[in-house]
């Protein structure tokens, strides 16, 4: 069996616990345990960055090459308060309006030392976001026709409904199929974004795909306590996600014990069994999560993009209540209802009150984890689509 070579380019340092860089680890440890080398370009991380965790997560066995600059303590200071810094701050402000990329946009300056440090690899694989590594990727395959080059994208470009930039639509649209043109295949962890791409961009049809986000198998075995307690965990800012209904509805029913963690602009009220808390470090999720007897996901309330963690609890043994929302609800609804893993309700109060009072005559069972959705495979599915 012939080993192939796994070049994996980044524009967010993999220290960084973001939900895309969690899903990048994952596929890259499978990766490594099907045999695959891998060697992982990286920018710098600072080490002041929210979230910065010395567990970066990857196995030892896979190289990683770090690029760009180091962050001191005293140019946070400087950048912070120097007169450089100010000036730089409100130019990237002014940027910012029409930016589609962030900061992670000065990673570009580095692709020629990246693509002269790539030899004798096989695969190119780019994962957003940030969507820069696409640029990247798309900068060493011009340079070495001959690798399969494989990007897989967590939101898209154009259609990202948490995309700020002020740019015109049919701008973005054609940054985005500059970027896409590049790839030999396109990979997209939505299937819904999956059709949608197809449809936007039909010359490209057939090298678009779609593959899960891994998850991993964590069994908890939880026993019942007296009280049911319910978690949400992740952002929940407006421009996404609607947990209005969901809060209201968990006030409505003092029985169970609810709590909310993460970051928004809202600002929830606790009451005597809702306990709210900002974002948390990724090491102390875990056990939060454990405490738990059911894990919400709210869908997002406009767009075809799938909240991560929709995938990531299908690997545990907990009770999952998706609370459906936005005009590609029912498509999300019907690919995952196969499973026969989720328990759907549409994002309205009383409709959730409904599951609630359910959960309090019928009581928590403990559920299956989803094989479909672990690492192996969904690295498998990533490298079969290159035809390797």
């Amino acid at each position: 069996m012939q080993v192939y070579k796994i070049i994996v380019i980044l524009a967010q340092p993999i220290e960084y616990n973001t939900s895309s860089m969690i899903r990048t680890r994952n596929i890259m440890n499978a990766l490594s345990d099907l045999g695959y080398n891998l060697v992982c370009f990286s920018p710098f991380a600072d080490n002041k960055n929210i979230y910065y965790s010395t567990d970066d997560g990857h196995r030892e066995n896979i190289k990683i090459v770090q690029y760009g600059t180091k962050i001191s303590r005293e140019q946070h200071k400087q950048n912070e308060t120097g007169l450089k810094g100010k000036f730089m701050s409100l130019l990237y402000k002014r940027y910012k309006r029409y930016d589609l990329f962030g900061s992670s946009i000065f990673c570009v300056k580095y692709r020629k030392k990246i693509a002269i440090a790539v030899e004798k690899c096989d695969i190119i694989l780019t994962f957003s976001d940030p969507k820069t590594a696409h640029i990247l990727g798309g900068y060493i395959k011009k340079k070495n026709p001959h690798l399969t080059y494989i990007q897989q994208w967590g939101d898209p470009m154009a259609d990202d409904i948490t995309g700020t930039s002020k740019l015109p639509y049919f701008l973005k649209k054609w940054i985005e199929k500059k970027l896409l043109a590049r790839a030999d295949k396109i990979c997209y962890v939505s299937p819904v974004t999956m059709e949608s791409q197809k449809l936007l961009f039909p010359e490209l049809t057939e090298k678009i795909y779609f593959t899960p986000t891994p998850c991993e198998k964590i069994i908890y075995n939880k026993k019942m306590g007296k009280t049911i307690k319910i978690g949400y965990v992740g952002s929940y800012h407006s421009v996404a996600r609607n947990i209005i209904p969901f809060y209201n509805a968990a006030k409505s029913v003092p029985q169970i014990q609810f709590e909310f963690i993460g970051d928004s602009e809202l600002e929830l009220e606790e009451t005597e069994n809702i306990k709210v808390c900002g974002r948390q470090p990724h090491h102390m999720l875990e056990e939060y999560i454990k405490s738990y007897d059911v894990l919400v996901c709210l869908m997002n309330h406009h767009g075809t993009q799938i909240p991560g963690k929709i995938f990531n609890y299908a690997g545990t043994d907990k009770e999952i209540l998706v609370i459906q929302d936005g005009e590609y609800g029912n498509k999300i609804k019907t690919y995952f209802e196969k499973y026969n893993r989720f328990v759907f309700v549409d994002n309205k109060e009383r409709e959730i009150i409904k599951i609630l009072h359910q959960y309090l005559r019928d009581g928590i069972k403990q559920r299956t984890p989803l094989d479909d959705f672990m690492p192996e495979s969904a690295a498998r599915q990533l490298i079969s689509i290159g035809g390797i």
